[in-house]
């Protein structure tokens, strides 16, 4: 049975559920609660406040065993939403290398010890505002965890008291995903816990304010699943200009010399990807030609100014770290 603390002199009412079947009978009693996943949002949401903002109702993610399994087939990693960032780099050679630097990359080590698997998953959603340029001052919310999940294909799977269902990584990370995701009952914000639809968010995300007009229904991340794929290439870069900042991957997959598949993302407030590049290249024999790499270097160009990235400097950065990419792969 749930577990409940009562905090004196007008603390917040810690709600400790032991199943998924519990949590979502509390969200259902107490429609304001907060899924609590790690809490390190919660800081990042108050760094200029002399005190932290708790809602009054918490729901704790930490005793539901569900959420903290991780499992592996031939095809593929799940890993649950509970599960902590440095837990899942300690895995090794099982998970995909530029995703692993993605998390060494996310937070310190101490840091890590906190932040779970989905908590990192939806802190990248795109609802930061940054600098009209497509580019994050220091301190705001990037996409920059993002651009792994996109590129590895890396599917999540949103479970209701009702129902569940898996979305894609790169529908998920969009405007039109989370406009989808909002219509069918939730908004993935801050503490991972989809409010439901209509239900407007204060303080960074992480107290949802019920509307009395609002449906019952709403999600939770559950899981995270990663294809099992063998990349031959892989790297994972910050591009930095003083206080602005994205993230760039790019991972290709070669066999017998001939590069077989190539992915490229570039997120930070937005997500970058050029097909038309990827697929310029594909089936192409290794090394590269010079003529072939300017031509994806060219479409890259276009993929940037269709996006309006403006900021010289960072545009100068990224497309030198696609053209190193491209030159250095080999079989």
């Amino acid at each position: 049975m749930a577990e409940e603390r009562r905090p004196a002199f007008g603390g917040s009412n810690i709600h400790i559920p032991l199943s998924l079947q519990e949590l979502f009978g509390l969200w259902s009693r107490f429609p304001g609660a907060a899924p609590w996943a790690g809490g390190t949002a919660l800081g990042a949401g108050n760094h200029s406040a002399s005190f932290l903002s708790l809602p009054r109702d918490i729901i704790s993610l930490e005793r539901i065993e569900e959420l903290r399994r991780i499992a592996r087939t031939e095809r593929y990693l799940e890993i649950g939403a509970m599960v902590r960032l440095n837990e899942i780099t300690r895995l090794g050679k099982m998970i995909p290398d530029v995703l692993i630097r993605t998390l060494l990359g996310a937070a310190g080590y101490p840091v890590r010890n906190l932040v779970t698997l989905g908590g990192l998953v939806c802190s990248s959603a795109p609802q930061a505002t940054g600098t009209g340029e497509g580019i994050l001052p220091r301190g705001a919310r990037s996409l920059g965890a993002a651009a792994s999940f996109i590129a590895l294909d890396a599917r999540f799977e949103l479970r209701s008291a009702e129902s569940s269902r898996w979305v894609s990584a790169a529908r998920f990370y969009t405007p039109g995903g989370r406009q989808e995701i909002a219509e069918r009952g939730g908004l993935p914000a801050g503490a991972w816990g989809a409010p439901p639809a209509k239900t407007r968010l204060r303080g960074g995300g992480l107290s949802p304010k019920p509307d009395p007009a609002a449906e019952p229904g709403r999600e939770l991340l559950t899981r995270i699943r990663i294809p099992l794929e063998q990349w031959s290439y892989s790297v994972y870069r910050k591009i930095q200009d003083g206080d602005r900042w994205g993230t760039a991957v790019f991972i290709a997959r070669i066999e017998k010399n001939i590069l077989m598949e190539l992915r490229v993302i570039f997120a930070s407030d937005r997500i970058i990807r050029s097909q038309a590049g990827e697929s310029s290249l594909n089936g192409k024999s290794l090394p590269l030609e010079r003529r072939d790499v300017n031509h994806f270097v060219a479409l890259w160009e276009l993929a940037l100014e269709e996006e309006g990235r403006t900021d010289p400097m960072i545009r100068a950065i990224l497309l030198n770290c696609i053209e190193a990419c491209a030159l250095e792969l080999a079989d």
